[in-house]
């Protein structure tokens, strides 16, 4: 869904007469500038909303709030900690929503990921982490207002996620350190967004990115995003990940991709399990269209899940002697727990021949796989790109590197059309 410009902001102190003229109540419960400007001038976009700015602390809500709560479609409010912490003021809320009020928690940045997860629970239909600025807060508001809508409406016509819904899973390998393999992941998840529309660009799959490199991964730096601890919380559950859990795990990037950081303290490879691993997956694959994992170097034994669930692994290399010789070795390992997984090779930094070289024939020999997908090397471009945290289709869109990614996820797209029933806006997990 995309939120229509239109509307006006009002406050509490708006003339019944005003309020007339709208179709729908939205609260904003929030004592926070930040929160209360960013959330008030995105609601207004909403037609035929009536906005209304409440600043009274969560834990002593009045009851003349509670009432109007009952009235609205929307909330949107700050998820005091100390509030949290001395009780469940969530609690009194929840008991005064209406039959079609839906709920946005605006959390601060240190807010326990244990408490977070406590408030998905307990009913709220999005949790947004605080931002630095008004201009952060608005972008993270919108892409989590349009998801929660959009949710609705499919509810409403009959088209929701149908039972057994299942994105597919792409797993990138590289041959070895130093090839690329993050680069590529992390820019092949941008683009299988597949972003359409003229003015503002919306996505039209949800995707996921996560770096499995829990020891070196960094491939959410590379798009300017900070790890919240959330795989290290996974290691030390006492139980596999649900959905809530991952619904604040995952960080929010501008373009609508969803990534899962790699522990920004290396933790031991061994501290995840075959059956944490393999729910991580199973719960992302039926939210999202597509989820593109990061894998590390080291051949470990919760790989086996992994691989149990991939669709088709990207296998990252050059054409020299030790970097197809160690590619051979990784296939052949992985593919013994799945014999039937479609591996393609991806030569990094080359471009694509007219005619394959007679190197080329023997690496695709020795690889026993055709080399169909070359990327080119465009260091300079690559190198910006990681300099500034964002993707190369925003930051060089006509290199020749962007361009061949840019056939690679076309590709994908291709082979493993996105499920029917996929959501037209991000986050719609």
């Amino acid at each position: 869904m995309t939120l229509h410009l239109q509307g006006s902001l009002t406050d509490r102190g708006e003339p019944e007469t005003a309020m007339e003229e709208h179709e729908h109540v939205a609260l904003v419960l929030s004592r926070n500038p930040t929160v209360t400007e960013a959330a008030g001038r995105i609601l207004r976009r909403l037609p035929g909303y009536h906005v209304q700015v409440v600043q009274e602390p969560l834990d002593a809500v009045s009851p003349e709030t509670l009432g109007a709560l009952a009235l609205a479609e929307v909330l949107v409010f700050e998820a005091e900690t100390a509030a949290l912490s001395q009780g469940d003021p969530v609690s009194n809320i929840l008991a005064h929503r209406g039959p079609t009020t839906r709920i946005i928690a605006v959390t601060p940045a240190d807010l326990p990921l244990s408490m977070a997860r406590h408030l998905m629970k307990s009913g709220i239909d999005e949790v947004v982490p605080a931002e630095a600025t008004v201009a952060e807060l608005e972008d993270s508001l919108t892409s989590a207002l349009s998801s929660m809508l959009d949710r609705r409406g499919r509810a409403g016509t009959g088209t929701g996620d149908a039972p057994g819904r299942r994105g597919t899973v792409i797993a990138v390998a590289g041959a070895r350190g130093g090839l690329g393999a993050t680069t590529i992941a992390v820019n092949l998840a941008d683009m299988l967004l597949d972003p359409h529309g003229l003015l503002r660009k919306t996505p039209s799959h949800t995707v996921a990115l996560i770096d499995l490199d829990v020891q070196f991964g960094n491939a959410a730096t590379y798009v300017d995003l900070e790890d919240r601890g959330a795989l290290i919380e996974l290691a030390r559950a006492s139980g596999p990940p649900d959905s809530s859990f991952l619904e604040y795990a995952l960080q929010r990037h501008e373009s609508g991709l969803r990534v899962l950081p790699a522990p920004i303290a290396a933790m031991p490879l061994e501290a995840l399990d075959v059956i944490r691993v393999g729910a991580l997956i199973d719960t992302l694959r039926t939210s999202y269209d597509y989820v593109v994992i990061d894998l590390p170097h080291a051949l470990v034994s919760w790989l086996e899940a992994v691989v149990e669930r991939t669709d088709m692994l990207l296998m990252v290399t050059d054409t020299s002697v030790p970097s197809v010789r160690s590619a051979r070795r990784m296939i052949n390992l992985l593919t013994e727990e799945n014999p039937a997984l479609a591996t393609e090779i991806v030569i990094n930094r080359e471009s694509k021949p007219l005619v394959q070289s007679h190197s080329h024939k023997l690496a695709a020999e020795a690889l026993r796989l055709p080399l169909r997908h070359f990327i080119a090397a465009d260091p300079n471009a690559a190198r910006r790109a990681i300099d500034r945290g964002e993707v190369m289709a925003t930051v060089a869109p006509n290199s020749s590197m962007t361009k061949s990614l840019r056939r690679l996820a076309g590709y994908i797209l291709k082979t493993f059309p996105a499920p029917a029933t996929a959501g037209q806006s991000q986050g719609s997990n």
